[in-house]
This record gives C-alpha cells, structure tokens and sequence, in this order.
C-alpha cells in the first residue's frame, strides 16, 4: 500500500494552501462530515458513519443491526476566524465580529459553521435531525460581501441487505428546510446582520442508493446513489426561522447522481485502510469539467483507534486524522471550500473539528 502512503505524505506536506476542493453545491453538502471532507469527498463507501449513511448513501443503513445511534457535533472555521472568535464565543458569529477579522486580514475570506446531527436506528430504519449554519464575510474597506447558509433537516431512511449482504438498497426522505442570504453592498450601507434579505423556503427531497459488494478480496465495493430523485422543489415557509427579512425562496434543486468504486486492503496484522474513487454528478446536472466531479480518498486505520486520511479532488489536496474510543471519535480535516456566492477567492481554507458519540453498531 505505497501508494496509500504516498498520498497521506503529500497532503500532510501541502497543508493548508493545496487543500481539497468541496462541491459546496452539491447537495451532499447538507451534511458535511470530517472525515469525509479529509478524504477528497470520496465518501460513498464510509457507510460505517451513520450520518454518512444516512445523509448521502441510505443504501448503508442495511449495516445496522439492534438499536444503535450517534451524534455529531461539528464546527468549521477559516485561518482570519480566531480574531473574530477572540471577542467572545457567543459574539464571534456576528457580522461585525467577521466583517472586522476579514479588514484585519487583508480582505480574506472568513467564516464559520456549526452542525448538531443526532441520529438513531432500529437495524435499517433510521431517524435524524440535522442542523446547520454557515457564515461568511469578506471586506476589502470599501465593499463587504456577506453569505448566510441554515438548513433544518429532518430525514428518516431504510436499507435492506440482500444476497447474504452483498447487495445493499436504501431510501431516504429529507425534508429540507433552507435560509440562505447572499449580500453584496459597500461598507457603509451593507446589512448588519447576516441572515437580512434570506430566500426562505422547504421541500421534500428524495434520495436512494445501492451498494454492491465482490465477496473477494479486498472487499471490492461498487456504489451508486441518486439524489433529489425527480427534483427538489421549495415552497415557501420553513420549520425553523432564522432569517432576520427574506426575498423569496431558493433555487429549486435538480436531481444529481454519484459512482464511486472502493477496496479495503489489510496491510499488516491490525493495519487496515480503504481506497476510494468518487465521481459526482454524472448526469451533469450542474455543469462542471470532470477534475471537479472526481474525488480520491485513502484511510490507513491502526489498531481501529488512530485514522490518517488524505484526498484529492479539482487539482487540490486534503488531509486530516481521526481517534477512535471506545463510545466516541475525535476527527480534523483540512480542505479547501468553493462557496455558493463565490465570494472570496475561488476556493479558501477551511478547518474542520467533529466529535461524534455513539452507541450499537454496524454489522
């Protein structure tokens, strides 16, 4: 596995300027997970991850067994965000706070996000509320961009194994409900709170997926998953109200769908790892060049208790590590993320922190 270690090196060694670009607009972004994130997105087959699952291959929850549950609680943040987060926790998150840090680094981009997602399950079927909220905000002095990004998801899915477990199926239902606010004004007249002008709105959003699995070995995995089966389409209203005015509701969402193909060679005794090969999109519902829908992603677990993961995706590098305990998990990620607004520099640093307990099990 030489080349499993290669690229950890790389990443380790490229750090925070040649980090992995994420599809923030593509709808696996509602739920944006660590380890998928270190891992170039490659993340179709991370399906031991129950919000992974949950979220973005259903077909995985055919995994559970008993009662089983976990919770992740994950924060992301930008290199200029500490100076904003050093006026006090509580106001680090407003406009100002930001506006100031992005002046105070040269116009850079700075932002922040939190996500809560607990989620529980009865063997296949699973429940979940996931919520998050993103800010971000740049200021060059004279003119100040500001994007504002809360989802209220609740999600109930299914997986059925077949075939002994090598044919995996699942569905899940997702009622999305979104506030995103993207202003652009000079300084003096710019919003004073991100959440001004939202496109508010809510709909129900369809999602399945299947997972074939060699029984050879290496364990290789072949996985396909539909999102925003037949469209997502919003209405106007929301269950959780967190925009200060709105103007209208969102975009609607067009369907899109993912491939990805993984091993799961053992290297030595308790050494495992996991390669993975991601392309997004490909009924080309949003009109990108192929190096941004393909992502690579490699795992080197050690004794199931130390991960070193890194990817590559849209010619950019991820890394990032996670420890395991015994009911819970600690993991980071460095990447890069390409924002909605595209304000800020094309693709900007991100660091992601998430810890996650659990309790049952996968098969």
């Amino acid at each position: 596995m030489k080349a499993s270690l290669t690229l950890i090196l790389i990443g380790t060694l490229c750090g925070a300027d040649n980090a992995s670009a994420r599809l923030t607009d593509n709808p696996q972004s509602r739920y944006l997970n660590a380890r998928a994130a270190a891992m170039g997105d490659a993340s179709l087959p991370l399906v031991e991850d129950l919000g992974l699952a949950l979220m973005q291959n259903p077909a995985g929850l055919a995994t559970r067994h008993g009662l089983s549950g976990q919770t992740d609680i994950i924060t992301e943040f930008t290199p200029g965000a500490a100076s904003a987060v050093g006026s006090g926790v509580g106001s680090g998150f407003s406009l100002s706070n930001l506006s100031k840090a992005s002046l105070d680094n040269f116009s850079a981009l700075v932002g922040m996000g939190l996500q809560v997602f607990p989620a529980i399950a009865w063997s296949g079927l699973t429940a979940g509320v996931l919520f998050q909220e993103r800010i971000r905000v740049t200021n060059d002095g004279t003119k100040q961009q500001s994007q504002f990004v809360n989802q209220f998801i609740p999600t109930l899915g299914y997986g059925i194994p077949l075939a002994r477990g090598l044919l995996r199926v699942g569905y899940a239902l997702q009622f999305v409900n979104t506030s995103i606010a993207n202003n652009d004004a000079d300084v003096a007249t710019a919003p004073t709170a991100f959440s001004e002008n939202s496109k508010v709105g809510q709909g129900v959003s369809h999602n399945a997926s299947f997972n074939l699995i060699v029984p050879v070995r290496y364990r290789p995995t072949l996985s396909l998953a539909a999102r925003n089966i037949f469209g997502l389409r919003y209405n106007s209203g929301t269950l959780l109200k967190r925009a200060s005015s709105t103007s209208g509701t969102p975009e609607n969402e067009s369907m899109t769908v993912d491939a990805a193909f993984s091993i799961e060679p053992r290297i030595y005794g308790d050494v495992t790892s996991i390669w993975s090969i991601q392309v997004r999109d490909l009924w080309d519902a949003q009109g990108l060049n192929l190096m941004s829908k393909i992502g690579i992603g490699t795992e080197i677990n050690f004794f199931r208790s130390l991960g070193l993961r890194a990817g590559y995706t849209a010619n950019e590098f991820s890394f990032g590590f996670g420890f395991r305990f015994t009911d819970s998990k600690l993991d980071f990620a460095m990447y890069k993320d390409r924002d909605l607004a595209g304000i800020g520099p094309e693709f900007n640093t991100r660091y992601m922190i998430q810890y996650s307990f659990s309790f049952g099990g996968h098969r």
